[in-house]
């Protein structure tokens, strides 16, 4: 446990609203490593608790200033019950590590509940961090994200407000996490961005953008998505995205080179370019939807056997584009109001798919290799099997045990030795 000096001054590039800090006892930055860290913060008057699910360690109702050394508050290697509470975090900043308001490294167990954590590198992070919550905390202004978490899985963040970080405000790497409740806008590149992320559950946000990037099976329901990219999903597959609303973005709802998603349920409206754009992506279902107000209601291009069915789309330029997609199903759809109601036609389907040709040719050839392999296995192996030669004439009948030898030329010189 480590335990800097205490310090009042706040640094003079400061600039958060004062309303939102809290009347705190002013403290150093504060360092605990391992569970036996928490008993030597106790100690030190750091913390209250013993560790336990009913009776935690609290970190509570502290300003740190960091001054620009490292994090406020940094956790490592700790699975203690613990919370860290009603503090003011600021001015954690550097240039030549991760760090963070509050920072976990290899820690589960945690709460971190009702802090501001703002004006830092990171406002929150988290690595290789597990069963943690987030709750109710302010994260705003940071140089670099709001809430981070990377390769952590299984926990929740919710009920914070993230905004004006540089940028990212919400970032995942990991697994089933689950992020509700959040208000996470005005944020610099993504807003809610995850990356290389599965399993995690998105709902309830208020945010400008919800990015995923190389992801699998998240779900995406009860977010309000405005004024800005909308919900935009590259290289992700199997993400069940319902129930929505997208609406005053550039886009709402796209999806680029992602596979076997649904899209059900979710109303896109006023949104510029389009209300849901499939490019370059494949066997999904666009369902239940309502698209409305935008330059085109839905938008097919490079995509094929998708199934867009049951959709009500009202009031766009164009109702259905279709640009260079084929294998399509596109029935059962409300029309009205739009300036065109389709355009644009299917190319013919293939009559032999590249997905289905691999799949029986690749067996095939497999099968062939190693059917192949065992032949020549057996061949080589035969080559140093025993062969029987008779002995030589007038000598008691009877048969000499020999190896074949492995060249011609060898074989023709034992041969000549035996002489027959």
């Amino acid at each position: 446990m480590k335990y800097s000096d205490k310090s009042s001054d706040k640094n003079s590039d400061f600039s958060l609203e004062y309303e939102n800090f809290k009347l705190s006892k002013v403290s150093g930055s504060i360092q605990i490593d391992g569970n036996s860290g928490w008993i030597s913060a106790k100690n030190a008057g750091i913390c209250t608790g013993s560790g336990t699910y009913f009776d935690p360690y609290v970190i509570e109702d502290l300003e740190i200033n960091a001054k620009r050394m490292g994090s406020c508050i940094l956790i490592e290697n700790s699975y203690v019950h613990f919370k860290i509470e009603n503090c003011t975090l600021f001015n954690a900043r550097t240039q030549f590590q991760t760090i963070a308001g509050i920072y976990f490294n290899n820690v589960v167990n945690g709460k971190i509940i009702n802090n501001n954590c703002s004006i830092n590198d990171n406002g929150i992070y988290l690595y290789q961090s597990y069963n943690n919550e987030i709750l109710n905390n302010t994260a705003n202004s940071n140089e670099v994200s709001g809430i981070n978490l990377e390769q952590s899985s299984n926990n929740v963040i919710s009920g914070n407000i993230v905004k004006y970080n540089t940028n990212d405000g919400i970032k995942i790497v990991g697994s089933s996490n689950t992020i509700s409740g959040n208000i996470v806008i005005h944020n610099g590149y993504f807003e809610i961005h995850a990356f290389y992320a599965h399993n995690n559950v998105f709902s309830e946000n208020t945010a400008h953008a919800i990015i995923l990037y190389v992801t699998t099976s998240n779900i995406l329901s009860g977010n309000k998505v405005s004024n800005g990219s909308g919900i935009v999903l590259f290289d992700s597959n199997n993400t069940n995205i319902f129930n929505n609303i997208i609406y005053n973005n550039w886009g709402g709802i796209k999806l680029l080179e992602s596979y076997n998603n649904k899209i059900t349920g979710n109303t896109a409206s006023n949104n510029n370019d389009h209300g849901i754009h499939l490019e370059k992506s494949h066997y999904n279902t666009v369902s239940g939807n309502t698209a409305s107000n935008s330059n085109y209601g839905i938008f097919l291009t490079y995509s094929r056997n998708n199934h867009i069915l049951l959709n009500t789309i009202t009031d766009n330029g164009i109702g259905i584009h279709i640009y260079k997609s084929k294998c399509n199903q596109i029935l059962n759809n409300s029309f009205s109001g739009n300036d065109i109601e389709k355009q644009g036609t299917q190319e013919e389907c293939d009559p032999f798919p590249l997905e289905i040709v691999l799949a029986i040719v690749i067996p095939i050839v497999g099968i062939t290799l190693i059917v192949t392999g065992m032949v020549i296995y057996k061949r080589k192996k035969s080559r140093g099997t025993e062969i029987k030669y008779p002995k030589k004439e007038g000598k008691k009948e009877g048969f000499k045990e020999i190896k074949y030898p492995k060249s011609e030329e060898r074989r023709k010189r034992l041969d000549s030795d035996e002489k027959f």
